[in-house]
């Protein structure tokens, strides 16, 4: 099996565990990844804004989301940032990323991802803009739920 795919399934893993929202699940996660709940959610939270040209469409635009999975993966396991999970939706306008420790450096953990790990090895990657005061739920979607002092 490639790495690119065992990297797939890996972020896969982690996501649906982290998103999943079921207490055994949680314990068993903060178990195997060491983590300690010591911060808010809401403090975790980076959202990456894209701007996209006027004229890319949206079949480029999910090419670059698409290209996004490989050096995304290659961070996480690059030891450089805390583990964090990420999501976005269909309309492609942003990724929240969610940190689990060291969320006081979220702001510098996406602005380093984005511009040693994606504008270099993404083509046509847009403008965008980090913007870390999110409130959990922003677009009506559910935020993962594991390891914030504020989980049910």
């Amino acid at each position: 099996m490639s790495r690119p795919i065992i990297m797939k399934g890996v972020i896969l893993v982690v996501s649906c565990i982290a998103l999943a929202g079921i207490s055994h699940a949680q314990s068993s996660f903060e178990k195997a990844f060491g983590i300690e709940k010591k911060y808010y959610l809401k403090d975790c939270m980076v959202k990456l804004n894209f701007q996209w040209p006027p004229a890319m469409t949206a079949f480029d635009q999910e090419r670059v989301m698409e290209a996004m999975h490989v050096p995304i993966a290659k961070a996480i396991v690059s030891g450089e940032f805390s583990l964090f999970v990420a999501s976005t939706t269909w309309e492609r306008k942003y990724i929240v990323f969610y940190y689990f420790d060291q969320c006081e450096h979220r702001r510098q953990f996406v602005q380093t991802l984005v511009e040693k790990y994606l504008v270099p090895n993404i083509p046509n990657f847009p403008d965008y803009q980090i913007e870390e005061d999110v409130e959990p739920g922003f677009d009506g979607q559910p935020p993962p739920q594991c390891c914030w002092l504020d989980d049910p």
